[in-house]
């Protein structure tokens, strides 16, 4: 398993993605055999399809630079059930704590 911090860039684009097509994530998610470790996730009720469709269309000139991050993101992927959803979970993957706190200065996470 890996243990890196998603770039910020990328990082910024991933929680777009999730924004604009109705997924959840959260960056912090132990999945089975992570013994307590967190990482990002991305839940939703739909087929994984959902997921890649948005970031395939999402894609463009400004964001091909992240296809080799994405790329071994994606290597290290993996996927549990969560009663009738599926939860698609990056073990080592963490969004940045300095993406994180600008989430929060925003307001982001407020209901």
């Amino acid at each position: 398993m890996s243990n890196e911090i998603i770039s910020e860039d990328l990082a910024r684009f991933l929680i777009g993605v999730c924004d604009d097509y109705g997924l959840n994530w959260d960056n912090d998610y132990s999945g089975r055999g992570m013994f307590g470790n967190r990482c990002f996730s991305i839940r939703t009720d739909e087929s994984v399809g959902r997921l890649f469709a948005g970031i395939i269309f999402a894609f463009n000139d400004e964001t091909l630079c992240y296809t080799d991050e994405i790329g071994r993101m994606f290597e290290d992927m993996r996927q549990d059930s969560m009663g009738l959803g599926r939860v698609y979970y990056f073990p080592g993957w963490t969004i940045p704590e300095s993406v994180m706190e600008e989430l929060e200065d925003e307001g982001y996470f407020e209901d």
